[in-house]
């Protein structure tokens, strides 16, 4: 947004860009918060994409133009699968390995490299979780067990989130997208199940 500005640890620390203060520039903490809010970033661009632009358009398209004899339900189950957690996890393992610096610090507010390690292990496995979501999309008799460890692991991030204390509003979009993905899994594999 254009004046929005960010502030380093030490602004931040003597009072600059605190909510409640004025601003050396003259911006009320109001104008502020919106300049904050306004601002996503890629992270957020990417969950929006593939937990809902991509599976939506993939089932309307599948549905509308393409035809199939799968249910509703079973595409929905394999397009959210595929793009929620084949796409979203494949692309956040892959940008963990790379740069684990990014989730250590802006998810989790961990400065420094010691948890460099268990980041870039993380992406592992969710590269992992992700290999079998996407088998699943080719291979429906992966669906099932993909929902399942796929599902598990946003279900159990997300607690994390929540018996945490909230550091970044990444870390609280990061709790809300995580329930969110795993609520759609729940619901369509009920839904598939019975």
């Amino acid at each position: 947004m254009r004046g929005c500005r960010l502030y380093n640890k030490a602004e931040v620390g003597a009072g600059v860009g605190t909510i409640g203060t004025r601003y050396a520039f003259g911006r009320s903490a109001k104008k502020e918060r919106m300049c904050r809010m306004k601002k996503w970033e890629i992270y957020e661009w990417s969950v929006l994409l593939f937990f809902v632009a991509v599976p939506l358009s993939g089932i309307l398209v599948e549905l509308l133009l393409i035809g199939t004899s799968e249910t509703f339900v079973a595409i929905a189950f394999k397009w959210f699968l595929f793009s929620g957690v084949g796409l979203r996890l494949g692309g956040a393992g892959i940008k963990q390995i790379m740069q684990p610096q990014f989730t250590a610090k802006e998810i989790f507010n961990i400065e420094g490299d010691g948890a460099t390690p268990v980041v870039r292990e993380l992406g592992f496995a969710n590269v992992c979780f992700a290999a079998l979501a996407v088998i699943s999309f080719f291979v429906s008799s992966f669906r099932i067990p993909a929902a399942i460890t796929g599902g598990l692991y946003f279900g159990l991030a997300g607690l994390l989130h929540v018996f945490k204390p909230k550091d970044s509003g990444k870390e609280i979009f990061a709790m809300v997208s995580d329930f969110y993905i795993f609520f759609v899994l729940l619901i369509l594999l009920i839904l598939m199940l019975s």
